[in-house]
């Protein structure tokens, strides 16, 4: 097949038109067409990779630890994954270090040494935080999570695999949302001492630009990334999930896969596809205070690139027919890029799609103040612009 015909075949799926409308409108239109036509030139749409890409169980994580801080005993370590997340990993490690700054681990995949996360990650070594270095392709994600965690699991009494948009928080019995250090750790000491991993109940960030009031308009912030999670207000409740995330106690833990979906305890051994089973829950603890906000889409477009960056990690951009059909891993993605196609890319179906499955959430979770740390973040010394 002649791959310029292709590419503008491609091309013509994304031939939005929007005769009437408001400016904003167009400018998101022309915002959208700029993505698109962006990862159709990276070959993000025309990949020549065939179906999802498999693990060689013979490759190395690659990892180094490049700060000299010597390991010590911790309560907690937060190992975050990231790769120039630039704002993004400012904001989750302002969100950290509401418990210190000695609890973050930051594992650094492929950052590029002229992108401005560099820099960050070398103020951040200078205050405490264990920097690594990891080079194994993207397919590996768990053998480095867990080549990491390894150096930390018997001097921390609890684990989390954290991805750089994923923040904890509390809720009390009111479901009301809060994050500080004192409850944190009370938290933690009322859970489950069974060698058993804990699912952590998930939520999803209501962006501002969808068409409800449930925003305000605060201006007050240092990048467009922020500007959208401090005006948010509310978060989608999704619950607790078999494929949701996990965290575990440092002396318990073995291993997690590549989403932290189904982390492995000793007392867990052999549990390789948990969701498979009925009682996946005898396999789990449910640690009934604590949330994971995933603030992965803070907007239309964002969500746009996160679904089609999925769907090519996967490689399931490249399957026709029913692709979905028997998948497991990441199958989100994969039925996220089959609805794509079947609306032929057409910008107001996929804002439909967008609104459809976030704007309308019905059950959710008041913000309040559990991120004010976050937005009144200090901006000298701190700002990056990516």
């Amino acid at each position: 097949m002649d791959r310029d015909a292709a590419r503008a075949r491609r091309r013509n799926a994304f031939d939005f038109h929007c005769e009437v409308g408001t400016n904003k409108t167009r400018r998101s239109v022309m915002r959208l067409k700029a993505l698109t036509a962006l990862l159709i030139c990276s070959g993000i749409l025309c990949s020549l990779s065939k179906g999802p890409r498999l693990s060689n169980e013979n490759t190395t994580a690659s990892c180094t630890k490049l700060t000299k801080s010597a390991l010590q005993q911790r309560d907690a370590v937060f190992v975050i994954f990231q790769r120039d997340a630039g704002e993004r990993l400012r904001l989750a490690v302002s969100h950290y270090s509401v418990i210190g700054f000695a609890h973050i681990v930051i594992v650094d995949h492929l950052g590029k040494p002229a992108h401005p996360t560099a820099r960050l990650l070398g103020d951040y070594a200078s205050k405490g935080i264990h920097v690594w270095r990891c080079e194994a392709p993207w397919r590996f994600k768990a053998k480095m999570w867990n080549e990491v965690i390894s150096h930390y699991k018997t001097f921390t009494q609890f684990i989390f695999p954290l991805d750089v948009d994923e923040l904890i928080l509390l809720k009390d019995p009111a479901g009301i949302l809060k994050w500080d250090r004192i409850a944190f750790f009370d938290s933690l000491s009322l859970l489950k001492s069974n060698g058993l991993p804990f699912k952590v109940e998930r939520a999803l960030l209501i962006p501002p630009d969808c068409p409800d009031d449930t925003t305000i308009d605060d201006s007050d912030s240092s990048s467009a990334l922020s500007l959208s999670i401090c005006r948010s207000r509310s978060l989608a409740k999704i619950g607790v999930q078999c494929n949701g995330k996990s965290f575990a106690r440092g002396k318990d833990f073995l291993m997690t896969d590549r989403g932290n979906h189904i982390l492995v305890t000793h007392t867990t051994r052999g549990v390789v596809q948990s969701c498979e089973a009925e009682n996946w829950r005898t396999h789990v603890n449910v640690a009934h205070d604590f949330i994971i906000a995933h603030l992965q889409q803070s907007s239309f477009e964002e969500w746009v690139s996160h679904k089609l960056r999925g769907a090519s990690d996967y490689g399931y951009n490249q399957l026709s027919g029913n692709p979905c059909k028997g998948k497991v891993t990441g199958v989100h993605y994969c039925e996220a890029f089959r609805k794509f196609r079947d609306v032929q890319f057409s910008y107001h179906d996929l804002r439909q799609l967008y609104e459809e499955q976030l704007c309308r959430a019905k059950n959710r979770y008041m913000l309040g103040s559990a991120l004010k740390h976050i937005c009144e973040t200090p901006k000298q010394n701190s700002t990056i612009s990516c």
